[in-house]
């Protein structure tokens, strides 16, 4: 990295600046909780990035501003669409619990514990067993997808999904993450359009865009 002989530790910092430093103004759960919704994009994703790095360099001005950040992440959240979402998907939850408890990570947190408990009790009933994968479906899809989606991540997809597609195809923007489609939208567009109206997928509509960090 431009910015840190070892980026994955400046972000580890980051997340318990606040318990580490005593510094009022950072809240941990809150910084936590920003760096997962920033994740969302590449350009938000920077954000975080200077702000780990400034703090690190003991100016904790950025990371203060965690708060600033979540709000604007989380603006146009519907709390019970979100633990609607999440309460399909609370199978899962109880495998991923020893995570929670992991404090140096985006997902490691009481938000984590709090959600899980929140959406396994909202009022939905429990899927059938057999809607927790997907069924076979011979009709044609595609399917498009970044290689840092934290959303729904790539892996689900080629483990989960494209199996079940005998007739799938599977786009993956390299450096996209979950928001990021927007910055070549009209060329994705016209990539869809292409197999909607014929079944072919140009992949050469969409322009190389590596994530390249800037300089500090």
């Amino acid at each position: 990295s431009s910015y840190s002989k070892d980026l994955k530790q400046t972000i580890r910092l980051a997340l318990t600046a606040g318990k580490r430093t005593g510094n009022p103004k950072i809240n941990d759960e809150t910084t936590r909780l920003a760096l997962f919704t920033m994740l969302y994009s590449r350009d938000s994703t920077l954000l975080f990035l200077r702000a780990a790095v400034a703090s690190e360099q003991g100016n904790p001005a950025l990371l203060e501003q965690a708060g600033a950040y979540l709000q604007g992440g989380t603006s146009g959240l519907i709390a019970g669409d979100l633990f609607a979402k999440g309460s399909i998907d609370v199978y899962r939850y109880a495998q991923m619990q020893p995570t929670f408890a992991m404090s140096d990570t985006s997902i490691g947190s009481p938000w984590d514990q709090l959600y899980s408990t929140l959406v396994a009790s909202w009022p939905l009933p429990k899927a059938p067993p057999e809607y927790l994968h997907a069924a076979t479906d011979p009709t044609p899809t595609l399917i498009v997808n970044g290689d840092l989606d934290v959303s729904t991540p790539l892996t689900f997809i080629e483990r989960e999904l494209m199996p079940f597609l005998p007739n799938g195809q599977l786009v993956v923007l390299k450096d996209y993450g979950h928001s990021d489609f927007i910055r070549q939208e009209a060329a994705i567009g016209r990539m869809t359009a292409g197999f909607l109206n014929g079944g072919t997928v140009n992949r050469s509509l969409v322009a190389p865009d590596p994530y390249v960090l800037p300089k500090p």
